[in-house]
Formats: C-alpha cells, sequence, structure tokens
C-alpha cells in the first residue's frame, strides 16, 4: 500500500499564515480535515480554548472543532462561538432523512463542515431504547455511500432538518425521560440544537 503522506505547501511570500493555508487545504483534502480536527483534540484545554477565540468568525471550522470536542466546558464556548457569529454554517449541502414514526424510527442528518466535508449522525429508536451512530469525516458529493454506512433505511424519506431534529429531540426527550443516558454519540452533533441551526 502506498505511503499517503499529506504535504502542506506554504508560500512564505503569500499573505496567509501557515495556519491560514492548513485551514485552506482542510477545505480541499480530508487528511488535512481530519488533521485539522485530530490535532485540535490533542491540545490542552488552554490551547483549545485559544484556538476557539482565534476561529470565532469561521463558524464552518467550529463546527469541525466542536466534532471532536470532549470536555464540556469547551464544547459550550464552541456552541456561543457559533451563537455570537456574525456568519452561520452553511447549511447548502445539509441534507437529513426521516422513517418510521414517533414510537419506532429514526432520522439521518449529514451535517457541512469545513469546506467541502460533511459527517453523518443516524439516531434510531425503539419503545425500549435509542440507538446513535457518527461517521467520520465524508465527502458531500458521495450522500448514498454515507446513507448507506450509516444504515439509514432504503425507505427513509428526505426531510428539511429542522424537522429532522425536532422528531430526534422528541425521542431524544423521551429517552431521557425514562432514566436512560442520552448516546454519546449524539453530543458532537450538540449545536443542531442551538439557534446558530435554527431558522
Amino acid at each position: 500500500m502506498a505511503d499517503r503522506r499529506l504535504e502542506l505547501v506554504w508560500d512564505a511570500q503569500a499573505d496567509m499564515s501557515p495556519f491560514d493555508t492548513l485551514l485552506e487545504a482542510a477545505g480541499r483534502d480530508p487528511e488535512a480535515a481530519s488533521g485539522l480536527a485530530l490535532a485540535y483534540a490533542d491540545m490542552p484545554p488552554a490551547a483549545r480554548e485559544k484556538l476557539v477565540e482565534v476561529l470565532a468568525n469561521d463558524p464552518n471550522a467550529l463546527v469541525l472543532l466542536l466534532g471532536v470536542e470532549r470536555d464540556p466546558a469547551l464544547a459550550q464556548a464552541i456552541a456561543d462561538a457559533l451563537r455570537a457569529s456574525s456568519a452561520q454554517p452553511s447549511e447548502a449541502r445539509d441534507a437529513a432523512f426521516a422513517w418510521g414514526d414517533g414510537q419506532t424510527g429514526g432520522v439521518g442528518i449529514v451535517r457541512r463542515l469545513h469546506g467541502d466535508f460533511v459527517d453523518t449522525l443516524r439516531v434510531s429508536w425503539t419503545p425500549d431504547a435509542v440507538d446513535a451512530q457518527v461517521l467520520p469525516i465524508g465527502v458531500a458529493t458521495d450522500l448514498d455511500a454515507l446513507r448507506r454506512r450509516a444504515a439509514i433505511p432504503a425507505e427513509a424519506r428526505p426531510v428539511p432538518r429542522e424537522h429532522a431534529v425536532d422528531e430526534m429531540t422528541e425521542a431524544l426527550w423521551r429517552h431521557h425521560r425514562a432514566g436512560r443516558p442520552i448516546p454519546r454519540d449524539v453530543h458532537a452533533f450538540a449545536e443542531l440544537f442551538t439557534p446558530a441551526r435554527r431558522p
């Protein structure tokens, strides 16, 4: 198997810093996008907090970081930055699907991240359980492949993203009221429930 290494080319004469060059590469290259998110996840909390401040006006990059943030306080800081941002994450390629009903069914949400990349959440439920799965970063053009990998059934119908979020919220609320924990995979999509992602 070929050794595929990410090569970051930086022109010192350009008006872009090495970090700006990395951000631009993360918008085109899935390895760069994953690398940026993983590098952020490995930073100490103070450095992650500083990076969130630096990216306060880049909501698509903030969403990418939110996907790997596990510290509740920092995740809240990212959500606050998203709400305060003058720009909002682009939803031009967001897609959502739903199947079944409130008792037995599910939703799938393909969320646009930085550049051309997306991640995918599938939440399905029965009267007794809720199951969730998150796929790592993919490319927006591979929507059918993402649906299959996330186990979104063929009969799922396209719906507005807000409809899918509302259906998921009701199912998660019933699950929580029954004394059951919310699946951890849902936490990375917490910004879907904030005003920054609502019309």
